[in-house]
């Protein structure tokens, strides 16, 4: 029912700044303006009491085209408002986003990334972070880069695969990597709910950030869906965690997004830690 009201207001939107209505406007007043000129020029000299009762019978007339022309303007007032906070929230979003980028590139080159069209792996990120730590001989626990103990370095896991290095990086720290990487990815979400929820106007987002969206979505898949199933959200929930990036990253692109297989981001050990 929601979607049916949206479309119906968007059409009624779409009619009122058609190039229609001002035809129809002008039209109607210049038959209103003819038809008084022509009864005043007839019934010149009378008592003026047809007059007024034309008037009276073209009233309806004056009121609808009242309407319509108030309608127009509080239509077009509305989409500008739109328009004008979609261009101040993304020239917040260029300066955010350019500063997160900035912070990440001792890190990882997110441009690199963007420009070659690859995913950030798991293990990339997870080796950027922290390392994973053996409890017992069944549980492993992850532990940040700056938050290690002499104890979580003894017990460093080597997991055998080549991915994963398991090393404490010195001169990391493995939350600013990951706040910055969560700053990164609530900007996107904040600008997408906007586009939901009819805040900001969409085809000024789509002309000055669709390929911002679309390359930023890509690159970091692998994490989104890592943090949707080890938080319980369910990785294919479109509305659950940044769904709303998501789905404007998948509206705007024009190649489909291929299927991710589960083991692309789920972490090590996942089916011991349950």
């Amino acid at each position: 029912m929601g979607k049916i009201k949206q479309k119906v207001q968007l059409c009624i939107q779409s009619f009122l700044l058609s190039r229609w209505v001002p035809r129809i406007l002008y039209t109607s007043l210049g038959v209103f303006l003819g038809m008084l000129f022509s009864y005043l020029y007839l019934e010149w000299g009378n008592e003026g009491v047809h007059l007024v009762n034309l008037l009276k019978a073209s009233s309806p007339a004056a009121i609808l085209l009242s309407v319509m022309l108030a309608s127009r303007q509080f239509v077009y007032n509305t989409t500008w408002n739109k328009k004008d906070a979609a261009k101040n929230a993304l020239r917040d979003f260029v300066e955010r986003y350019n500063g997160i980028i900035e912070e990440l590139h001792p890190y990882i080159n997110i441009r690199a990334y963007i420009r070659n069209k690859d995913r950030l792996e798991m293990s990339t990120l997870h080796n950027l972070m922290g390392v994973f730590v053996k409890d017992d001989d069944v549980s492993y626990r992850f532990v940040y880069h700056g938050d290690e103990s002499q104890d979580d370095i003894k017990h460093t896991h080597d997991l055998n695969n080549i991915e994963y290095d398991n090393k404490f990086k010195a001169n990391i720290d493995g939350r600013r990597v990951e706040r910055a990487i969560i700053s990164l990815l609530g900007e996107f979400e904040y600008i997408c709910s906007g586009i939901k929820n009819d805040v900001y106007d969409k085809e000024v987002v789509k002309d000055l950030l669709a390929s911002t969206i679309i390359n930023g979505y890509f690159v970091f898949e692998y994490y989104i869906k890592h943090l949707r199933h080890d938080m319980r959200h369910g990785g294919r929930n479109i509305n659950s965690l940044y769904g709303n990036f998501e789905k404007f990253a998948k509206e705007l692109s024009n190649e489909d997004f291929e299927e991710i297989a589960q083991e692309k981001y789920i972490v090590p050990f996942n089916e011991t830690q349950d």
